[in-house]
């Protein structure tokens, strides 16, 4: 069987099995994939990457994956794209457009609100991962509360932004952890 990444024509055994292919093997031999899987290991001083925005070299661990990337990896660092507040949007005038229409908030608006927030979500406090933060708002008078990640606005979504009902499940959690 030939491997598709060294193009070297090796024994079956050599593949590992892929129910998911025709051949029932993957394409690539065992030491092709392994050498893939530990591209980026954990010793820094092996392989680095410069962050596009802060330009420093930093271990790949320390960017979002990007599969569209040749390398896998997102351009800028997470510290980078936390900070920008640019996660997910494609350029700032479209993430402009969007806050305007949207919530009648500016990009600086934005970035004030990310920075008074530390770059983290109001509720669980975490830094985003691979999306930006989500503009919280009253669905009833559209005023703004704040920046949420995704799992915390869909969470009091879900509970229909209603105190009563996030206080019960406050008070379920409890009795079902131990904790009160």
């Amino acid at each position: 069987m030939i491997c598709t990444k060294c193009n070297d024509d090796k024994d079956v055994d050599e593949f590992g099995n892929d129910k998911t292919r025709p051949s029932g093997k993957f394409p690539w031999c065992k030491s092709c994939t392994k050498r893939h899987r530990t591209r980026y290991n954990n010793d820094p001083t092996e392989t680095t990457k410069t962050c596009g925005k802060c330009k420093k070299q930093k271990h790949p661990e320390e960017f979002y994956k990007n599969r569209a990337q040749k390398d896998g990896l997102k351009p800028w660092c997470k510290k980078c794209s936390s900070s920008s507040g640019a996660i997910n949007y494609r350029g700032s005038r479209n993430k402009d457009k969007y806050l305007q229409s949207r919530y009648g908030l500016s990009l600086e608006g934005y970035g004030v609100l990310f920075e008074s927030q530390d770059g983290r979500c109001a509720i669980c406090k975490k830094e985003p991962t691979n999306t930006a933060l989500c503009v919280d708002h009253d669905h009833e008078t559209g005023n703004i509360r704040g920046l949420l990640c995704k799992n915390c606005n869909v969470g009091i979504g879900n509970l229909m932004d209603n105190v009563d009902i996030l206080k019960s499940a406050i008070e379920y959690l409890g009795m079902h952890n131990g904790r009160r």
